[in-house]
């Protein structure tokens, strides 16, 4: 688990513009290549066909390009030449299915981003040459400007985090000494006009498709999320906090044609060494989608999306005579939407990272049906980081639960309410700025109410041997 910064690098990389000392007309380029063989079952259910074991080489050549006009204006660009499964000796670069799809709800429906924010996030195929990120940052007048596709990370990286691409966003800023104020406008959708028209064209609505929004359509073209943040600096405390409103117009996501499709977060985030402690907290408010439509036939997850609720975490890591420790813990309500409710990165259990990324606690979290990593679900986690003898060996103990049972679409029962896992991470520098990595994860699920004989739950896991080299 990455070290908890509230304003560490990935935070201010997306949110300040810091001055950069380089000439006029400089270009860098930077990145990293990565090949990994896995033997894993990701499936939830015990015997899943076609899936239940697979064994495979998956890698990945990502690139960064920086180009410089002043030390105030600069454009970037990461894409990745490639990201798939090596096979066959003349198959050619075919791309592998992504391993982030599996499981994964149609945008727009309950247990998504909402209405769709990272629909472009999980297409089914990675693509050759694909551009990840890519964006211009200046200054105007003493105020930063950014503009392009670009990485945001909000409050810990949990009310936003952009995982491995960005977000279509125009962002400003401005400093007052230890305090930077921060205003976008982040693009969820373009050309939301749907076909118009009357509720009743879909009398029943489908939460795991959107038919019921594309029969609706909206009155403007557009939905957005409009974000405001303070960040600073108290004592050796830093802190964040951020009002963020989704508009999806009238219309837009599961909207009558009547009312405008909105909602509205507010987040917190406060950490600091104390005591030898480095503590990160988190605390966050949902209002409820709010857009005056009914909730047509058996609308469970609509009705969960249309329900405020709250998020609360808190991170902490220390250092001692061998290495460190470190741990989590998470609840959110019932009802609870995230922005990015997938992207939560609390341990290797979680989210494993890299190319062919196995992700098993977030695929029990799926299979839950309504809860989706940081919605309807509680967990913990503590590991340790030993150093010996040039390796890095962590350790890491894994629990999650649902918060509160729900139907399903249909009004099926969840099959799991609960899991527990680990993961076992070692690695050493054998060169350079290169690192091989060895370990694995496993996720053992729990019966919930709706469990029967046809649906035993396998003992997840994933053995993993890498190597990276960044450069």
């Amino acid at each position: 688990m990455k070290k908890a910064l509230v304003l560490g690098a990935a935070a201010m990389a997306a949110l300040a513009i810091a001055p950069n000392p380089a000439s006029a007309g400089e270009v860098k380029m930077g990145g990293y290549y990565m090949f990994r063989a896995q033997n894993t079952d990701k499936t939830v259910t015990k015997d899943a066909a076609n899936t239940d074991d697979q064994q495979y080489w998956q890698h990945r050549l990502q690139m960064k390009f920086d180009m410089i006009a002043s030390p105030k204006t600069h454009a970037h660009m990461v894409f990745r030449a490639f990201d798939n499964s090596l096979e066959g000796a003349d198959s050619g670069f075919v791309p592998a299915p992504d391993p982030d799809t599996t499981g994964m709800p149609a945008a727009g429906s309950a247990g998504s981003t909402i209405s769709g924010i990272e629909r472009s996030r999980f297409g089914t195929t990675e693509r050759l040459w694909d551009i990840r990120q890519g964006w211009l940052e200046t200054e105007a007048w003493t105020v930063g400007l950014k503009v392009g596709f670009m990485p945001i990370s909000l409050n810990d990286r949990i009310l936003v985090n952009d995982d491995t691409t960005g977000f279509a966003t125009v962002m400003l800023s401005k400093s007052f000494g230890d305090i930077t104020v921060v205003g976008a406008d982040v693009r969820v959708r373009e050309g939301n006009l749907g076909v118009g028209g009357n509720p009743a064209l879909n009398g029943t609505l489908n939460p795991g498709v959107s038919a019921y929004n594309t029969a609706v359509g909206s009155d403007e073209d557009d939905e957005d999320l409009y974000v405001l943040s303070l960040l600073g600096k108290a004592s050796n405390v830093n802190y964040q906090v951020t009002g963020a409103y989704f508009n999806g117009g009238k219309g837009g996501f599961i909207s009558n044609n009547i009312n405008r499709a909105e909602d509205f977060w507010l987040a917190a985030t406060a950490g600091g060494d104390f005591a030898g402690v480095n503590a990160t907290g988190t605390l966050i408010w949902e209002a409820g989608l709010d857009d005056g439509s009914p909730l047509l036939g058996n609308a469970t997850q609509v009705s969960q999306l249309k329900g405020g609720g709250g998020l609360g975490a808190v991170r902490l890591d220390g250092k001692t005579g061998f290495g460190g420790w470190e741990g989590y813990g998470f609840y959110a309500s019932k009802n609870f939407t995230n922005i990015t409710p997938r992207n939560q990165v609390w341990s290797a259990t979680w989210d494993q990272g890299g190319p062919g990324g196995v992700k098993l606690m977030r695929t029990f979290a799926t299979s839950t049906g309504v809860s989706n990593v940081s919605q309807n679900m509680w967990g913990v986690g503590a590991g340790l980081i030993l150093n010996a003898q040039g390796w890095k060996i962590n350790p890491m103990l894994d629990y999650a639960a649902v918060v509160k049972d729900q139907p399903m679409a249909g009004g099926a029962q969840a099959v799991y309410d609960d899991a527990w896992g680990g993961s076992l991470m070692l690695s050493t520098e054998i060169d350079k700025g290169t690192t091989l990595l060895l370990g694995g994860t496993a996720v053992k699920t729990g019966d919930g109410p709706g469990k029967t004989a046809a649906s035993a739950a396998d003992t997840m896991h994933t053995v993993q041997a890498a190597v990276k080299m960044a450069f």
